[in-house]
């Protein structure tokens, strides 16, 4: 149960050119409009065409955006740019022609992600924070955020009945399980996710924040920190994965970047050394690429470069030619999406967890790939009507293992024998 637009885009477009091509171009099309979307909202905060520029060229280089997008085809190229062309259009929503541009965005986003809701509650904040600050919402403002609120409500409980009468609050977190979701947050590191934000965005960022919290107070700027708020509190909560808060996050801090130029702009202009106000932004772009643009590509490029599954696409491939069709295929959640990608056959489990029993079958495979005799596996994969095992590095190092006690004997024969990847093949 998903969302189909995305999918359906890239499906038209595989009606003219080669699945592969289009996975990789179309996806990348969809996440460097991010650019031009950045430089608008930089735009309107600042009138500086410069600042907008050099802010926009940072907000491409955010290393975990880099990394989640760019050799994956992922929901995130599409629902992260509608985000910001949303936020743009409201910031610009007095205008008629803004608030028609506002409504078809909303409409393609809410059939694209439920992310939409993470926008909606920035939203509800905003006008809250406005409130606070002594800016009265406009009756536009006000209205489209009650109408986003209750259109959005009423879509996802009819495109999701099914699987909330299933799952009840779980759905919230998609049904992912327990086990998933703590895997999602067991490595934070605090370097690492720094450098997958950039350094520098983060700090303009903090001291725009505190400028206008506590400084000055300017209306724009508050819809941007509703949304840092929004999925600061998601993040603690656990509602959204790591690598989603921080992606917003970096694009977040970079749009505050801009704020922060403009200031330390306007600040110079009133002293001695305003000529010089260009020097400084080429001076503040040269340190931006050698403390977090090299270092930040550098390290998406190691990201790219460990997700590589040709070993594994090799394997599968063999798997298709001697299996037949509808057989089904046990191997790691990770490898769920590419099992049925490569060997045109059934995966026992991938991230998709809704209107399944997400929890039964992680522990039963589990026991699968750690049991120290073959009844349960045997039974387990029975119960599945499962035909295959799939054994890679990363599932030795999930769960501990350097190889299947029970394979290799009269029910488990080994069928491929790859350094990394092994088949199995269920035959009692």
């Amino acid at each position: 149960l998903f969302l189909p637009v995305f999918h359906y885009i890239l499906a038209f477009f595989s009606l003219f050119f080669s699945t592969v091509i289009i996975a990789k171009i179309i996806p990348n099309i969809f996440a460097s409009s991010l650019v031009i979307i950045i430089y608008l909202i930089v735009f309107h905060l600042t009138k500086n065409k410069k600042i907008s520029i050099l802010t926009a060229f940072i907000s491409s280089s955010i290393p975990i955006y880099i990394s989640e997008t760019i050799n994956s085809v992922s929901i995130y190229s599409l629902t992260i740019p509608l985000t910001f062309l949303l936020l743009y259009f409201f910031l610009k929503i007095r205008a008629k022609k803004y608030l028609y541009f506002f409504l078809i965005t909303l409409s393609i986003f809410l059939i694209s992600s439920p992310y939409l809701m993470i926008f909606i509650l920035s939203m509800i904040l905003f006008l809250v924070f406005s409130w606070v600050e002594g800016f009265k919402p406009t009756k536009t403002e006000l209205e489209i955020t009650i109408f986003s609120l209750f259109l959005s409500i009423w879509f996802y409980f009819i495109f999701y009945r099914s699987a909330l009468l299933m799952h009840g609050y779980k759905i919230i977190w998609q049904n992912i399980p327990n086990e998933v979701i703590n895997q999602y947050f067991s490595n934070i590191n605090i370097i690492s996710s720094i450098y997958e934000i950039g350094v520098i965005p983060l700090i303009a960022g903090l001291f725009v924040i505190y400028f206008y919290v506590f400084k000055k107070k300017k209306k724009s700027i508050y819809f941007i920190l509703s949304l840092g708020i929004i999925i600061s509190i998601l993040l603690i909560q656990k509602y959204i994965i790591l690598n989603l808060g921080l992606i917003y996050t970096g694009i977040i801090l970079s749009i505050l970047l801009g704020e922060f130029l403009i200031i330390i702009v306007s600040y110079i202009k009133q002293t001695k050394f305003s000529k010089f106000n260009n020097y400084f932004l080429l001076i503040f772009l040269l340190f931006f690429l050698f403390t977090s643009f090299f270092p930040g590509i550098t390290y998406a490029k190691n990201k790219v470069m460990e997700s590589d599954p040709a070993k594994k696409v090799s394997a599968l491939k063999f798997l298709e030619g001697i299996s037949n069709e509808g057989d089904l295929v046990v191997g790691s959640i990770y490898d769920g999406h590419l099992i049925t990608y490569s060997s045109n056959r059934k995966n026992f489990i991938d991230q998709n967890f809704l209107l399944i029993d997400a929890t039964e079958r992680l522990r039963d495979l589990r026991t699968i790939y750690t049991s120290a005799i073959e009844t349960k596996p045997i039974e387990i994969m029975k119960k599945y009507n499962a035909n295959y095992l799939l054994i890679t590095k990363e599932v030795e190092e999930y769960y501990n293992i350097t190889k299947i006690s029970y394979a290799d004997g009269e029910c488990f024969p080994l069928i491929y024998a790859g350094k990394e990847v092994k088949i199995y093949s269920l035959k009692c």
